[in-house]
C-alpha cells in the first residue's frame, strides 16, 4: 500500500472511520480495484437497479443499522433498499461531501449527483434524515408536499450513530391494499 494511502488510512481509523464490507475490514480503494470480488460498481440512473435489493421496514432498518458510539462509520458496498415513508420536510440543500466519499471509497465510478437532504418518517414517527439524488429533489420541490405517504428506493452506503445513511433514488406512490367487499 503507497504511503499515502497508509497515512490516508490512519487519518481514517484515528477518526472513528472504518471501512467495512461485511465482517471484514479493508483498506481503501480505487475505481479499478476488485472488492471482495466484485468489479467496481457505475451508479446511474440506468442502472441503480443492478444493486442487490432488499425491501424492508424503515424503523428495523434504522435500528439495525445504528453504531454503537457517535462518530463510528462504517463503510460497505452500497445496497439498493426499499421501504413506505411519510415526508417529514421537503429537500433542502445540504453537504454530502461524505456521503459521496463513502461512494468512491468502495469503488463507484460514476458518483451520483446529491446537493439535498430531507427528513422522512416511519410508521411508528421515527425520523430520519436521508440524501436526495438531484433530479428527484428538483421534482419533488416542484410536486410534493410534507405528510405525503411514499415508497422510496435508497442507496444505503454506510452507517453512524443514527442509522444508515441513504441516498433516494426513485420515489412512486404507496400501493393500497385493495378489499374485496364480497368476503366482508
Amino acid at each position: 500500500m503507497s504511503e499515502f494511502l497508509q497515512s490516508l488510512r490512519m487519518i481514517l481509523f484515528s477518526q472513528g472511520v472504518y471501512i467495512v464490507l461485511g465482517l471484514l475490514t479493508i483498506g481503501l480503494v480505487n475505481a479499478e480495484t476488485h472488492v471482495d470480488g466484485y468489479q467496481a460498481t457505475k451508479i446511474d440512473k440506468e442502472n441503480y437497479y443492478e444493486l442487490p435489493t432488499r425491501d424492508v421496514e424503515l424503523e428495523q432498518l434504522i435500528e439495525a443499522n445504528k453504531t454503537r458510539k457517535k462518530g463510528d462509520r462504517y463503510i460497505f458496498k452500497p445496497l439498493l433498499v426499499r421501504f413506505d415513508a411519510t415526508i417529514q420536510q421537503l429537500p433542502k440543500k445540504a453537504n454530502t461531501d461524505y456521503l459521496l466519499n463513502a461512494l468512491s471509497m468502495m469503488g463507484i465510478e460514476e458518483l451520483p449527483q446529491a446537493k439535498h437532504q430531507m427528513f422522512i418518517r416511519g410508521e411508528n414517527n421515527t425520523v430520519i434524515a436521508v440524501y436526495v439524488e438531484e433530479q428527484l429533489a428538483k421534482s419533488m420541490l416542484k410536486h410534493l408536499k410534507p405528510e405525503q405517504q411514499w415508497h422510496f428506493d435508497a442507496i444505503h452506503s454506510y452507517n453512524y450513530h443514527r442509522g444508515p445513511a441513504l441516498l433516494l433514488t426513485h420515489i412512486e406512490p404507496v400501493k393500497t391494499k385493495m378489499v374485496d367487499n364480497a368476503t366482508q
